[in-house]
């Protein structure tokens, strides 16, 4: 099979669960077109799982308002292509992006602005070691209040260069920040990251940070947001490994002596 076009197909009495599984495997991958289908109800697991892509797949849909899990949606998917889910609204029932992408090839994802996935609860390996990723967008007003694990999120994609977390960046209830931004030793220096951490994003002090940018480098402007947050949020301690990100003179060197004075260890390399 090199091509499936389901335009305009109303899908809504049926489900989608292993849809197009291992699709295009066996030649030189499939063309997937969506446009203006209306998904089924129930879970999209393994929708796309080692399907093979050809190229760029269609994916705007009319509707995806009845889904109720994108776990796995696109776990171990092979083709170099971008993702663009910009008409997926992600209902209420979505509340895990788990493994959604988990050793994929895939190099880019766009989420829609009318996906706010305020009843997100995990966003685990949701992007872990995808050799080709450089850039993950999420909706301007994603809504991560009630997301209790970011473990290794972007886990050894060492490629990764840009990711947009929105504008809110409410993650107070998060509990596990390990290794989310780490790279491989393997092949280094990778790219520098750029996350668009603002000096309001409010991470506890209580989670794992540990290993958050391990054998990575956060950009300079971003690591100097990010340690302005963590005292702004007036965590009493803490703990936390940004590889090799740099921090400028100003209010990012003072926000990191003010983190010392409160009992952190802040392992970085130093100022840029």
């Amino acid at each position: 099979v090199e091509s499936i076009n389901l335009t305009g197909w109303d899908m809504s009495g049926g489900r989608q669960e292993r849809m197009f599984y291992f699709t295009g495997q066996s030649g030189s991958g499939v063309d997937i077109t969506l446009t203006d289908a209306i998904l089924g109800s129930g879970s999209c697991f393994y929708m796309f799982r080692n399907a093979k892509f050809s190229g760029n797949p269609a994916l705007d849909v009319a509707d995806a308002s009845n889904i109720t899990s994108v776990q796995s949606l696109f776990y171990r998917a092979d083709g170099n292509v971008s993702i663009d889910l910009s008409t997926w609204d992600f209902p209420d029932d979505c509340t895990t992006l788990a493994s959604i992408a988990y050793q994929s090839e895939i190099n880019s994802f766009t989420f829609s602005n009318s996906a706010d996935f305020s009843e997100v609860t995990t966003l685990t390996s949701a992007f872990n070691d995808c050799p080709n990723l450089t850039t993950v967008t999420f909706p301007s007003n994603a809504d991560f209040a009630k997301v209790t694990n970011m473990y290794r999120v972007f886990f050894y994609s060492d490629n990764l260069t840009t990711v947009n977390l929105g504008a809110v960046q409410d993650f107070s209830a998060v509990t596990d920040w390990q290794y989310t931004w780490r790279k491989n030793t393997i092949g280094a220096p990778h790219p520098i990251v750029s996350v668009n951490f603002l000096t309001t994003t409010d991470i506890q002090s209580t989670t794992a940070l540990s290993g958050l940018f391990r054998d990575s480098q956060l950009a300079t402007i971003d690591y100097g947001n990010l340690l302005q947050a963590l005292d702004n949020v007036d965590n009493s301690s803490g703990d936390i490994e940004a590889g090799d990100s740099t921090y400028a003179t100003g209010a990012a060197a003072t926000a990191r002596g003010e983190l010392l004075t409160k009992s952190w260890t802040v392992c970085d390399a130093g100022p840029a």
